[in-house]
């Protein structure tokens, strides 16, 4: 009697073991989620127009500001014809998301197609320029302008003529 009491005990040890080791063992579960959104994109609309200028024989610089107002290093160079803009591009993506513009950070060549001779642009500024070049697309829509200025060098014996650069230059946007 004493061995099938044993018996019985360690039968009962044995259970009450498996039972412990089945009720420590729980499970949880979380959602999971994903937010698609609409890609980001930017667009040119506006071209960044410097307007009409005099070579006066000084080299000099011509900037036009984020508002399209013009300025120069020899007010002799300014025309007060001529259609000055600031250039402004259109971004587009998800409302209320923040994103990055990254403005060229070399110049860029306008061309004289009479005679191929050269004006650099350089040191370009935006709108948000301000904000380390962070935007919010805060409207409703999910667009948002940006206006850029930059400088243009004019050289002493700058040829007359229309000078242009046919792909203008870049900006790049993306999410933060």
């Amino acid at each position: 009697m004493n061995k099938n009491f044993t018996l019985t005990l360690l039968i009962a040890a044995a259970m009450i073991g498996f039972s412990m080791s089945a009720n420590a063992q729980t499970q949880a579960s979380v959602v999971t989620n994903a937010e698609v959104i609409l890609p980001i994109s930017v667009a040119g609309e506006t071209p960044l127009d410097f307007g009409s200028i005099v070579v006066t024989g000084t080299a000099g610089t011509v900037s036009v500001d984020i508002d399209g107002a013009r300025t120069s290093t020899d007010n002799g160079m300014i025309v007060s014809t001529g259609g000055v803009t600031a250039g402004q591009f259109k971004v587009t993506g998800q409302p209320d998301y923040t994103y990055s513009l990254n403005l060229p950070t070399a110049a860029f060549d306008l061309t004289n197609s009479a005679d191929a001779s050269t004006m650099s642009v350089d040191n370009f500024v935006s709108t948000l320029t301000a904000t380390n070049d962070i935007g919010t697309l805060s409207s409703a829509d999910g667009t948002q302008i940006v206006k850029v200025g930059a400088d243009l060098s004019v050289g002493t014996t700058q040829t007359a003529g229309v000078y242009t650069s046919a792909d203008g230059f870049q900006v790049t946007v993306q999410y933060n």
